[in-house]
Formats: C-alpha cells, sequence, structure tokens
C-alpha cells in the first residue's frame, strides 16, 4: 500500500525557487500566501491525494495563521491533518468535503472558525472547539453524518443557523460553561435543524 502521509519540512530544508508571484509560495505541496500582516495562510497544493498532511508553524520565517478559505476543500483522501499552534483562523469551507477525514484537533491559538468549514466531513466523529472561539458558524458542520460529540467552550456567544444540520447520529453536546450560561446563548432558531435526540451536558447539570 502506497505511503499517503506527507511531512512539510521547513521551507529552509527545500529547494529554493523563484515564486511567480511574490505573496504567494509553494513548498513540498502546499501553498502558502502572504497575509496583510506578513504572517502566512495556507492552503492545498498537490497534495490533495495525501492521506496526512502535517502544517509547518512557519514559512519564510514567519507563522502560519491561518487555514485559508476553501483551503483543503474536497481533499477526497484526507484522513488526517495536524494544525500547528499559532494558528488563529480556519476560513469558510476550509475542509468541506473531505469525507474521509476522520478527526482532528484544534489548537488552543484557534479563535475563528468559518462558515460550512467541515461541512460534509462524513467520517468525523468528534470535534472539541477551541477555548476563544466566539460563534459557530452557519453550516459548520453539515451533513457531519458520522459526528457523535461535540465539545462548545463557554467562550462562545452565539450559534448561528444550520451548524449540526443532518448530524442524526449527534447525541451528545459538551458545554464547558453552567445551565445558566447555555439558556442565555444566542442560538439561531434553526441552530439544531434536523438532530434527533441529544443532550447537552453542563457542569452542573444536563439537559
Amino acid at each position: 500500500m502506497p505511503d499517503h502521509t506527507a511531512t512539510i519540512q521547513p521551507p529552509s530544508l527545500a529547494e529554493p525557487t523563484e515564486p511567480e508571484d511574490p505573496l504567494q509560495n509553494e513548498a513540498d505541496g502546499l501553498v502558502f500566501e502572504m497575509l496583510t500582516d506578513g504572517t502566512y495562510g495556507v492552503k492545498a497544493g498537490n497534495v490533495r491525494t495525501f492521506g496526512e498532511i502535517v502544517i509547518p508553524d512557519s514559512y519564510n520565517g514567519q507563522p502560519v495563521t491561518q487555514i485559508l478559505p476553501y483551503g483543503f476543500a474536497n481533499a477526497a483522501y484526507l484522513t488526517k491533518i495536524i494544525i500547528p499552534n499559532g494558528v488563529s483562523k480556519i476560513g469558510e469551507y476550509a475542509f468541506s468535503g473531505c469525507i474521509l477525514l476522520t478527526g482532528i484537533t484544534l489548537p488552543d491559538s484557534v479563535t475563528e472558525i468559518g462558515k460550512a468549514a467541515f461541512s460534509y466531513c462524513e467520517q468525523l466523529t468528534e470535534v472539541t472547539i477551541p477555548e476563544g472561539v466566539v460563534g459557530l458558524e452557519d453550516f459548520l458542520f453539515d451533513h457531519c453524518i458520522s459526528m457523535v460529540s461535540v465539545t462548545i467552550p463557554e467562550t462562545v456567544k452565539r450559534i448561528e443557523n444550520d451548524v449540526f444540520d443532518y448530524c442524526e447520529k449527534l447525541r451528545d453536546i459538551h458545554y464547558t460553561g453552567s445551565f445558566a450560561q447555555w439558556t442565555k446563548l444566542e442560538k439561531q432558531e434553526q441552530w439544531d435543524l434536523r438532530l434527533m435526540d441529544y443532550w447537552v451536558h453542563c457542569t452542573d447539570g444536563d439537559l
């Protein structure tokens, strides 16, 4: 069986190339785009057929702080991705359609996750949202049909529509705040559309 693991080496170990676009560079199958603050965002280049991808924490001596919008969308063979601490934003649709992705660990540095970032990740079973994230955007886990558990931190202040649409196996929502905090949390009318029987586990009880 071929080895589908891609380990991304720091750019200093890669053969230097002359980029066509000074703000966009490719190394070991990942494309790095310079952001306005001088840090880098990352997206898939020719690694869409790899099963495991390790994203470096820096590129050209600057930190990698974003998974770009649509960055790894429809990477059909992706089963695991390692995101370094320092990434603060997961762009919209970043991992949408990664149908074999079974698990992902989001670093504590993540504070923003875009719309539909994990939609149609059909093998994803559980996710822990990092402390610091303040909103769960529309369609975030839409059609995550294997998801059984999600952990939501008390820092989340709003949950938009269709976040768990078609997550029909989701039974356990773990909330790190109290029952009173959960009831005050701003939830759109269809945030739990098409959820079946589920429990919200708060620090002081279940509902």
